[in-house]
Protein backbone atom coordinates (compact mmCIF):
# COMPACT_ATOMS: atom_id res chain seq x y z
CA UNK A 1 0.00 0.00 0.00
CA UNK A 2 2.94 2.39 0.57
CA UNK A 3 5.02 2.23 -2.31
CA UNK A 4 8.79 3.59 -2.45
CA UNK A 5 9.97 5.45 -5.83
CA UNK A 6 13.70 6.23 -6.12
CA UNK A 7 14.89 9.40 -8.22
CA UNK A 8 18.74 9.13 -7.42
CA UNK A 9 19.41 9.75 -11.06
CA UNK A 10 17.26 13.02 -11.32
CA UNK A 11 17.80 14.36 -8.47
CA UNK A 12 21.19 15.12 -6.85
CA UNK A 13 22.46 17.07 -3.31
CA UNK A 14 22.76 20.45 -5.09
CA UNK A 15 18.65 19.93 -5.99
CA UNK A 16 17.86 19.14 -2.91
CA UNK A 17 19.89 22.31 -1.24
CA UNK A 18 18.50 24.42 -3.36
CA UNK A 19 15.26 23.58 -2.24
CA UNK A 20 16.15 23.73 1.39
CA UNK A 21 17.52 27.13 0.88
CA UNK A 22 14.45 27.92 -0.72
CA UNK A 23 11.77 26.56 2.35
CA UNK A 24 14.59 28.32 4.83
CA UNK A 25 14.13 31.69 2.82
CA UNK A 26 10.08 31.76 3.55
CA UNK A 27 10.55 30.81 6.83
CA UNK A 28 12.87 33.48 7.41
CA UNK A 29 10.23 36.05 5.63
CA UNK A 30 7.32 34.62 7.75
CA UNK A 31 5.68 33.24 4.77
CA UNK A 32 4.62 29.89 6.41
CA UNK A 33 1.38 28.47 7.76
CA UNK A 34 0.51 29.51 11.06
CA UNK A 35 -2.20 27.36 11.59
CA UNK A 36 -0.12 24.08 10.95
CA UNK A 37 2.26 22.52 13.99
CA UNK A 38 5.47 23.79 14.52
CA UNK A 39 6.84 25.22 10.63
CA UNK A 40 5.09 24.52 7.62
CA UNK A 41 4.65 26.18 4.35
CA UNK A 42 2.25 27.21 2.35
CA UNK A 43 1.14 24.18 -0.13
CA UNK A 44 2.02 25.63 -3.39
CA UNK A 45 5.95 25.07 -3.01
CA UNK A 46 5.86 23.37 -6.55
CA UNK A 47 5.11 26.31 -8.10
CA UNK A 48 8.60 27.57 -7.40
CA UNK A 49 10.87 27.15 -10.24
CA UNK A 50 13.03 25.15 -7.65
CA UNK A 51 10.65 22.89 -7.18
CA UNK A 52 10.12 21.67 -10.59
CA UNK A 53 12.41 17.91 -10.18
CA UNK A 54 10.23 17.17 -7.23
CA UNK A 55 6.85 17.94 -8.63
CA UNK A 56 8.08 16.06 -12.26
CA UNK A 57 9.16 13.23 -9.65
CA UNK A 58 6.25 13.02 -7.91
CA UNK A 59 3.69 12.80 -10.49
CA UNK A 60 5.58 10.10 -11.69
CA UNK A 61 5.55 8.47 -8.67
CA UNK A 62 1.88 8.79 -8.87
CA UNK A 63 1.04 7.43 -12.54
CA UNK A 64 3.54 4.70 -11.55
CA UNK A 65 1.29 3.64 -8.27
CA UNK A 66 -2.74 4.45 -10.42
CA UNK A 67 -1.15 1.80 -13.16
CA UNK A 68 -3.38 3.80 -15.18
CA UNK A 69 -4.73 7.06 -16.97
CA UNK A 70 -6.07 9.87 -14.37
CA UNK A 71 -7.20 13.13 -14.50
CA UNK A 72 -5.43 15.62 -12.84
CA UNK A 73 -7.86 17.34 -10.35
CA UNK A 74 -5.63 19.19 -8.14
CA UNK A 75 -1.84 19.00 -6.60
CA UNK A 76 -1.09 20.24 -3.26
CA UNK A 77 2.83 20.46 -2.00
CA UNK A 78 4.04 21.76 1.49
CA UNK A 79 7.44 21.38 3.44
CA UNK A 80 7.11 20.55 7.37
CA UNK A 81 10.42 21.56 9.32
CA UNK A 82 11.03 20.13 12.50
CA UNK A 83 14.01 19.42 15.33
CA UNK A 84 14.22 18.27 18.81
CA UNK A 85 13.27 21.30 20.11
CA UNK A 86 10.12 21.59 18.11
CA UNK A 87 8.54 18.08 19.35
CA UNK A 88 7.40 17.07 22.35
CA UNK A 89 5.29 13.31 23.61
CA UNK A 90 2.48 14.86 23.93
CA UNK A 91 2.54 17.33 21.10
CA UNK A 92 3.08 13.96 18.90
CA UNK A 93 0.06 12.34 20.25
CA UNK A 94 -1.61 15.76 18.31
CA UNK A 95 -0.07 14.68 15.26
CA UNK A 96 -1.50 12.02 14.32
CA UNK A 97 -3.66 12.83 11.01
CA UNK A 98 -4.86 11.89 7.24
CA UNK A 99 -5.44 14.24 3.69
CA UNK A 100 -8.40 12.19 2.85
CA UNK A 101 -11.22 10.09 3.55
CA UNK A 102 -11.05 6.19 2.31
CA UNK A 103 -13.47 7.18 -0.51
CA UNK A 104 -11.39 10.13 -1.67
CA UNK A 105 -9.32 9.41 -4.95
CA UNK A 106 -6.51 10.70 -3.79
CA UNK A 107 -2.30 9.88 -2.90
CA UNK A 108 -0.07 11.44 -0.28
CA UNK A 109 3.60 11.56 -0.48
CA UNK A 110 6.45 12.22 1.51
CA UNK A 111 10.13 12.93 0.05
CA UNK A 112 12.93 13.61 2.81
CA UNK A 113 14.96 16.71 1.36
CA UNK A 114 17.27 16.82 4.56
CA UNK A 115 17.24 14.17 7.35
CA UNK A 116 19.79 14.93 9.80
CA UNK A 117 22.84 12.50 10.00
CA UNK A 118 23.37 12.75 13.56
CA UNK A 119 19.78 11.12 14.47
CA UNK A 120 20.53 8.59 17.43
CA UNK A 121 17.54 6.22 15.89
CA UNK A 122 17.23 6.55 12.34
CA UNK A 123 14.62 4.43 11.78
CA UNK A 124 11.74 6.10 13.96
CA UNK A 125 12.85 9.43 12.56
CA UNK A 126 10.44 8.90 9.27
CA UNK A 127 7.22 8.93 9.02
CA UNK A 128 4.73 6.30 11.17
CA UNK A 129 1.53 5.18 10.32
CA UNK A 130 -1.23 3.42 12.91
CA UNK A 131 -1.63 0.55 10.47
CA UNK A 132 1.17 0.22 8.30
CA UNK A 133 5.34 -0.25 8.59
CA UNK A 134 7.40 3.21 9.29
CA UNK A 135 8.96 5.53 6.75
CA UNK A 136 12.15 4.96 6.79
CA UNK A 137 14.09 8.08 5.08
CA UNK A 138 15.71 7.79 2.24
CA UNK A 139 17.31 10.23 0.11
CA UNK A 140 16.28 10.89 -3.70
CA UNK A 141 13.07 8.74 -3.45
CA UNK A 142 9.49 9.58 -2.75
CA UNK A 143 6.53 7.43 -0.80
CA UNK A 144 3.58 7.35 -2.11
CA UNK A 145 0.42 5.74 -0.34
CA UNK A 146 -3.42 6.29 -0.24
CA UNK A 147 -4.33 9.86 1.53
CA UNK A 148 -6.12 7.98 4.11
CA UNK A 149 -4.26 6.62 5.71
CA UNK A 150 -3.55 7.77 9.17
CA UNK A 151 -0.08 8.85 10.26
CA UNK A 152 2.56 11.54 11.73
CA UNK A 153 6.31 12.91 11.89
CA UNK A 154 8.49 10.49 13.37
CA UNK A 155 10.40 11.29 16.21
CA UNK A 156 13.65 13.76 15.41
CA UNK A 157 16.39 13.21 17.86
CA UNK A 158 18.68 15.83 16.50
CA UNK A 159 19.31 19.25 17.16
CA UNK A 160 19.63 20.08 13.05
CA UNK A 161 16.27 20.88 11.38
CA UNK A 162 15.07 17.75 9.25
CA UNK A 163 12.94 18.93 6.16
CA UNK A 164 10.20 16.97 4.59
CA UNK A 165 8.51 17.81 1.57
CA UNK A 166 4.83 16.28 1.38
CA UNK A 167 2.44 16.35 -1.49
CA UNK A 168 -1.44 15.50 -2.06
CA UNK A 169 -2.78 14.12 -5.71
CA UNK A 170 -6.35 14.26 -6.00
CA UNK A 171 -7.47 12.75 -9.69
CA UNK A 172 -10.27 11.27 -11.35
CA UNK A 173 -10.28 8.21 -13.38
CA UNK A 174 -12.21 8.78 -16.80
Amino acid sequence: MIKKYNFENLIFDKDNLKCVSLVDELFDNNLWCKDSPHYQTFPDLFEYPGFFKLKYSFLLSCFSYLECEVTILNIKSWCYCSDCSTQSNQDRESHWHSHGTEDCKKLSGIFYLHNPKDILDYESSGTEFKDYPNIIPEDFSWFIYPSHLLHRPGKIQSNHKRYVVAADFTFDVP
